[in-house]
């Protein structure tokens, strides 16, 4: 889990109960079952409406991705490294040499870009293969976001 989401987390929780005490409400209300069957069913529910069902079989891997570990990208300039290391590798033993480090790369997207490069496709075809898969990743996610957004708008209004 990122470190961001772990203080995001406790922090909206300490918010929560710092404020129920200084406006002098009782912090055991927080507790209450009845009212979190109708806040979070309530909200599943309303998703559940709102959304089709395959887009709503995403969310348990949404839930992994939120709170499971995060990979570590590479930055922009561990990436420079790699694709010159690539270009240099590939003048002096051919661009077929480049299928041995294909086993080293843990991003999908890099790696499918690098088999085709492997495979001879132009330039001008990759750029346009890549370019609409990043579009399809970027509606993916926007759907998956979505989902999350609207519960967000559904709970205040059960709770």
């Amino acid at each position: 889990m990122d470190f961001a989401t772990i203080i995001g987390l406790i922090l909206g929780f300490v918010a929560v109960v710092v404020g129920m005490v200084v406006k002098g409400a009782d912090v055991t209300a927080l507790l209450n079952p009845a009212a979190a069957l109708i806040i979070f069913i309530g909200t599943f529910a309303a998703v559940c409406i709102a959304f089709p069902m395959n887009q709503l079989k995403r969310v348990p891997k949404l839930f992994k991705v939120l709170f499971g570990s995060n990979k570590k990208d590479l930055s922009y300039e561990q990436l420079l490294e790699l694709f010159v290391h690539w270009t240099s590798e590939s003048r002096k033993y051919g661009i077929l040499s480049l299928e041995q480090q294909l086993d080293k790369i843990q991003d999908e997207f890099l790696l499918r870009g690098m088999k085709f490069v492997i495979d001879g496709v132009s330039a001008e075809d990759l750029e346009q293969i890549l370019e609409s898969e990043l579009e399809a990743i970027e509606e993916r996610h926007a759907k998956g976001a979505a989902i999350f957004s609207q519960a967000g708008t559904y709970a205040p209004t059960l709770g």
